[in-house]
């Protein structure tokens, strides 16, 4: 999966779930995996995924 295709994954799951949130980069994921409130939310493990995902690599996974 292509680094485009991971933050469009993301941005579905946010949207599915009822965020305005949009994630354009490393910078605003980042900013969101480390903000409080939003680690105690439902999408947070999935998003988690996506940036391990991201980090790692194709390979990885």
């Amino acid at each position: 999966m292509s680094e485009r295709e991971i933050f469009e994954q993301i941005n579905d799951v946010l949207k599915e779930n009822g965020y305005d949130t949009r994630i354009n980069g490393l910078m605003d994921l980042t900013h969101f995996l480390n903000d409080k409130k939003d680690s105690d939310s439902m999408v947070y493990d999935r998003v988690r995924e996506l940036y391990d995902q991201f980090i790692m690599g194709i390979g990885m996974w």
